[in-house]
């Protein structure tokens, strides 16, 4: 894990502490991750509190403009999966944010080997592999 990426979990970890009891005082029963910021110390207080967790798997566009980076990127999903998966407190998986506001022609967004939809189909497998009772967005 990098250093950034433990000390923004290390530091969530008083924002959800706080958050998470008052997002579920309001009534709501789902959050959505826009970061991977996925702990064990997370879900765990999501689920205390009632709360379903949605995490975003973040696509970077750069990584579909090749074989190699489709790959990996599908790879990196698989394993996100895989490592959570079994976690009471997650509702589904999400690919990306509004990733089809970069798109600006009908290959950009169909074409059988650099189209977004294609690859998002590919995600959303790579997960289902992995994981076959959570629903993919």
């Amino acid at each position: 894990m990098s250093d950034t990426l433990s000390r923004l979990q290390t530091a969530l970890a008083d924002r959800y502490d706080v958050d998470f009891p008052l997002i579920a005082d309001m009534g709501a029963n789902a959050v959505r991750l826009y970061a991977p910021v996925l702990t064990k110390a997370m879900l765990d207080k999501a689920w205390a509190e009632g709360l379903f967790v949605i995490p975003t798997f973040e696509v970077e566009s750069k990584n579909l403009e090749c074989p190699e980076g489709k790959a990996y990127l599908q790879d990196r999903f698989a394993d996100v999966v895989s490592r959570w998966k079994d976690h009471p407190a997650i509702l589904f998986w999400l690919v990306g944010n509004e990733f089809n506001t970069l798109l600006t022609s009908n290959d950009d967004y169909c074409h059988a080997d650099t189209g977004w939809y294609p690859q998002l189909n590919a995600l959303a497998g790579a997960a289902k592999a992995e994981d076959p009772s959570h629903p993919v967005g």
